[in-house]
């Protein structure tokens, strides 16, 4: 018994030292200056919170005389939620995250990627790239993606295995101050429905299993297996690209993955880590009434479709495999099957034009047969493994990016200004990196296109008057208008979408200087479909085989 009082007497002494450090004082007057200046004045613009937290940050610093980053800061506070000495708040959970805009939409974003020694892709596309051994490279990496890119560099870490790039990822995550609750896992790599199915029943399940075993590792929660990851993060893992191999097997032996159907019904009441969605790319050739059921068993939600274009003879150029007429049959039948369609179009390829592109744009954008609910804007690009870049070589290529950029960001502003706003943008450019000796020159080359692309067509929006209001550039993200209870408004926006009408249900908050009507913050949406036929009739015949 005496030895029980000791040593809750020392537990308590080393709360009290700890709670008394100047890092903690530090972050316990950060939270309270935070809330009283927000409890006074609400913050109607983004960058008005941020200014408010460099501000804080700075004043307290030279009071401490001590430099906290947002990590440090993130870390203090939520062991202080913890141990109940500050009430949680998700303003400063929001302001205290590295690379807040990964989870300010809501979810969680997690990309994995599938292994390149798996066959990856039974198609051979000019303009993507097929970094193999077949090809001068060191190992195979899943087609129309570089070793060089972020998810493919955990990937090989964790050796393309799921459940280690789920818990490397999640981890790497939560040290970054973004609770892993409410996630979206995005698989990348090749196409999936060319890998063998045992795979892809495989790579799924791993992938649900390591979500619901995360909270036994995770230190945010005090996992029982937490100190596995205190231990292994204490080797600077991230920056070294040490493999999480050996915690790895112990999980496994402690719970090894149960049936599929039976790790997708405990993530839903998993305590963090609940998958709400399932994003899988694929090609229009693909879609079938078995591969949407199949999708739909694996808990897919979207479906990244690669289009490309909209022009035959240009997808025939450049050895796509498939027509516009199976993009706009694949479009309906994944619409009818209630997918959320993630479209990627290809501008400045071998043997279009300004005009094609243009055209291209329009029939997505403005027309009813290739509506999407997602959209990338990829431009291809000069990359290695590709026959594009033998093509430009030649001169048989010469992408309009090169010789007449104005031109170029022309169409992607016409594109950006057109997008409908039930439509979310989610990238302009892939994300490969530039080409340099570093990455041993694994990236894209040009002289006018860097990896802030995006940035330059906003900025020529800007400079001609425009504005983009597709779903992501008006979502609410940690905007906190004071008034919003008062002035939201109820929208339902109608188009005609694949042989259907799409309701496009929505609150916002109109700004208070509109420049039109879709000029709104976005806080929650809605999708519905009716389609203009009979959709037993279609279950059981409609789609193809």
């Amino acid at each position: 018994m005496g030895k029980k009082k000791k040593s809750e007497v020392l537990e308590y002494e080393e709360e009290v030292a700890w709670e008394n450090t100047p890092e903690v004082k530090f972050v316990i007057e950060f939270c309270e200056q935070l809330l009283a200046k927000l409890t006074a004045h609400l913050l109607e613009e983004p960058d008005e919170l941020a200014k408010l937290f460099q501000k804080l940050v700075r004043d307290l610093s030279r009071k401490y005389k001590m430099m906290l980053d947002k990590s440090s800061i993130n870390k203090i506070y939520q062991e202080l939620v913890k141990r109940k000495l500050v009430g949680p708040s998700f303003i400063i959970d929001s302001v205290t995250k590295n690379k807040s805009v990964r989870s300010r939409s809501g979810v969680l974003p997690v990309s994995i990627a599938t292994d390149g020694n798996t066959f990856s892709c039974a198609y051979d596309c000019y303009f993507c790239p097929d970094e193999s051994v077949k090809n001068g490279a060191p190992r195979n990496i899943s087609r129309s993606y570089l070793s060089s890119e972020g998810t493919f560099i955990r990937g090989a870490v964790e050796n393309f295995e799921a459940a280690g790039q789920i818990w490397r990822r999640l981890m790497e995550l939560e040290f970054m101050g973004h609770p892993p609750d409410k996630i979206e896992i995005i698989v990348l790599g090749g196409t999936w429905d060319s890998y063998p199915a045992e795979y892809r029943e495989e790579f799924i399940l791993q992938t649900f299993y390591a979500c619901n075993m995360f909270h036994r590792i995770s230190l945010r929660l005090a996992g029982d297996l937490s100190h596995l990851t205190r231990e292994w993060a204490d080797q600077n893992p991230f920056q070294q690209g040490l493999g999480f191999d050996k915690e790895r097997n112990i999980i496994r032996h402690l719970r090894p993955p149960k049936s599929l159907a039976e790790e997708k019904a405990e993530n839903q009441e998993s305590p963090c880590g609940r998958i709400i969605g399932v994003l899988l790319e694929t090609r229009p050739d693909q879609i079938s009434k078995s591969s949407l059921v199949k999708k739909r068993s694996l808990g897919c939600t979207r479906i990244q479709l690669g289009l490309q274009h909209t022009d035959n003879e240009i997808l025939k150029l450049n050895n796509r495999g498939h027509s516009v007429e199976k993009s706009v049959s694949a479009i309906k039948f994944a619409r009818d099957a209630c997918y959320k369609i993630d479209g990627h179009l290809m501008p400045d390829l071998p043997g279009t034009t300004p005009e094609k592109d243009i055209e291209m744009i329009s029939k997505i954008f403005l027309g009813e047969d290739l509506q999407l609910d997602y959209c990338k804007l990829y431009p291809c690009l000069d990359l290695p493994y590709t026959v594009t870049r033998k093509w430009k070589e030649e001169g048989k290529w010469k992408p309009l990016a090169e010789h007449d950029f104005p031109v170029f960001l022309d169409i992607l502003r016409f594109a950006m200004a057109n997008v409908p706003p039930w439509v979310r943008v989610n990238r302009v450019q892939r994300d490969f990196p530039e080409a340099t000796e570093k990455n041993q020159y694994l990236g894209f080359v040009s002289d006018n296109i860097k990896s802030n692309l995006q940035q330059y067509v906003y900025n020529e929006l800007a400079k001609h008057g425009q504005a983009c209001y597709d779903v992501r550039s008006r979502e609410i993200k940690n905007q906190f208008p004071s008034d919003f209870s008062t002035r939201a408004k109820l929208f339902i926006r109608s188009y005609r979408a694949s042989e259907g009408t799409e309701f496009f249900v929505s609150v916002e908050l109109p700004q208070r200087k509109a420049k039109g009507p879709d000029d709104a913050i976005l806080m929650g949406l809605l999708r519905l479909r009716l389609t203009d036929y009979d959709m037993l009739r279609i279950r059981s015949s409609g789609a193809p085989k």
